[in-house]
């Protein structure tokens, strides 16, 4: 399991090499760990690009925190990240809470960012403990169990202790550390006066169907540079259309680098 020692603490981390110095890092949301890239949308763009994933503070591999869910501190991560691998400059692709750290990370340190991929991100403004449970069961779980609903029994079997560890990392999060309370802490970043300088080529990628549909187009009235795009499909979209969604971000780095080239020619 490679790990690495960053100021905060160790940190869970996988690479994909692939055949560009270029690297893009992708950032899960919360309840979530790194799986979410690693057997489908890294492998899509490790065909042109070196791509590193990570568990965020308190997820997947990485050691149970009571408190540091906050933007500041996630950020603090993910440049430390950035200084290990000793990078200059990198493109971000975040995913929900994922994409937040990454708008995040573009306000505080635009010089190390290159081109943002927020993929359903939401407007933290307004959302409570139930409204977190709610939109869990119901863009998270049931979507997830009806897709292997027709699976074999070992898969179905497999499935279900995957969906009780996300659980169970959900219900620690959510009842046993500071999360809540410092989620309250960044919950009007959608309205933050930075953010419409935040220049960077964006994709704002979101679900038709999704509870956070509408934030998407909050965004793109914001960012300056940023293109909005819609599949279909819930919040869970990542893990269910994984395949169109690494084809989206592959082609939206493919075009800009093209359009890149042709106009040094």
């Amino acid at each position: 399991m490679p790990v690495i020692n960053i100021p905060s603490g160790k940190l869970h981390v996988q690479e994909l090499e692939g055949n560009s110095e270029d690297t893009v890092i992708l950032i899960h949301g919360l309840f979530g760990n790194l799986s979410l890239y690693y057997f489908n949308i890294a492998p899509q763009l490790s065909e042109n690009y070196r791509v590193l994933m990570y568990d965020l503070r308190g997820h997947g591999k990485n050691s149970k925190e009571e408190s540091g869910y906050h933007l500041n501190q996630m950020t603090q991560d993910l440049e430390a990240l950035i200084d290990y691998y000793e990078l200059e400059k990198v493109h971000l692709a975040g995913y929900s809470f994922g994409g937040l750290i990454a708008l995040k990370m573009a306000m505080i340190a635009p010089e190390r960012i290159d081109k943002l991929m927020i993929i359903d991100a939401p407007d933290l403004s307004g959302i409570s403990e139930e409204g977190f449970d709610q939109i869990y069961e119901r863009e998270f779980i049931k979507p997830y169990l009806q897709q292997h609903e027709n699976t074999h029994k070992e898969v179905e079997s497999f499935i279900r202790k995957k969906v009780d560890k996300n659980i169970s990392t959900y219900n620690f999060l959510m009842h046993k550390t500071a999360l809540l309370f410092d989620l309250t802490l960044d919950k009007n970043l959608f309205y933050h006066p930075d953010l419409k300088y935040i220049t960077n080529e964006t994709l704002l990628l979101y679900a038709s169907s999704s509870c956070f549909a509408k934030d998407g187009k909050t965004l793109s009235a914001i960012l300056p540079s940023s293109s909005l795009k819609y599949l279909e499909g819930n919040h869970s979209m990542p893990m269910i259309s994984g395949r169109q969604v690494g084809k989206e971000l592959h082609m939206f780095l493919k075009e800009l680098n093209e359009y890149a080239l042709t106009v040094d020619q």
